[in-house]
């Protein structure tokens, strides 16, 4: 059974018209983001990222809600989250820059403690107890767990 059906002029028009301003708008964009390629650097653009999105994302909300105030508060917020995040990077950049290079004073480095034999001994059997349980095979109590957990953590 086929249905045929009859689409207006004007919806045909419309649709017409709407990709024609899409490609046109997409054109723009493409022109505008050559631009401002050929001006900016690659760090300068990175820099700006958090800024717009926080711009955008204030916006947004406040259009969402229809309220200037939702704006104002999301952009604090957004700020606020912001600036956790880009100190949260240069502290784990820290962190794995300080793991990579040997320490600054002389000819010391770190070393990583030895595994004691014994310790190694305990938390392999520790996880052999586990294996069963991890395959199916067997139930695991309580009582064994804390065991196991008690022995990992040790080692």
């Amino acid at each position: 059974m086929q249905v045929e059906m009859h689409v207006p002029q004007r919806i045909n028009s419309l649709a017409f018209n709407m990709r024609q301003w899409m490609s046109s708008l997409e054109e723009k964009c493409a022109n505008s983001y050559r631009k401002i390629d050929a001006h900016l650097s690659e760090q300068q653009v990175r820099d700006a990222i958090p800024t717009v999105s926080i711009i955008i994302g204030a916006a947004a909300f406040g259009l969402w809600r229809n309220s200037f105030g939702a704006a104002l508060f999301a952009g604090i917020a957004l700020f606020f989250l912001a600036s956790i995040h880009g100190e949260l990077k240069r502290v784990v950049a820290a962190v794995s820059r300080r793991e990579r290079e040997p320490m600054a004073t002389g000819n010391m480095k770190r070393e990583t403690p030895a595994i004691e034999p014994r310790r190694s001994e305990i938390a392999t059997k520790a996880i052999e107890r586990l294996q069963p349980w991890v395959a199916g095979e067997t139930s695991l109590t309580e009582e064994d767990a804390k065991t196991c957990c008690a022995a990992l953590i040790k080692s």
